[in-house]
């Protein structure tokens, strides 16, 4: 549909202008799944919300060193979720409560 190809483009232009801007983000870091949950940012609270999502992306990844983190998509998601626990919750497998897998608060 139009509004979600006019979602995508924008998190594709957000995406290039925060790797342009220096960062340890690399594209391959904004896997689908850190996409859509961008994308569902633009779509719930529009293109200010994006780009609030992207500000807290790039504030929270500028002190991290490159190697210091193994998995970068699966950081940006966890990041993503706390930042609109709602965009996630509405992400086709509603999130709330007990997830799959190891979850929990431990580390």
């Amino acid at each position: 549909g139009g509004a979600g190809a006019a979602a995508r483009d924008d998190v594709t232009t957000e995406i290039d202008a925060l790797l342009q801007a220096g960062t340890p983000l690399v594209v391959k870091d904004f896997d689908w799944r850190v996409r859509h949950l961008l994308a569902a940012s633009r779509s719930s609270g529009g293109k200010a919300k994006l780009r609030e999502a992207m500000a807290m992306i790039a504030t929270y990844t500028a002190q991290k060193e490159r190697d210091g983190v193994k998995n970068w998509p699966a950081y940006l998601l966890t990041l993503l979720k706390k930042f609109d626990p709602e965009a996630a919750a509405s992400d086709g497998k509603g999130g709330k409560g007990k997830g799959k897998g190891k979850g929990g608060k431990g580390k």
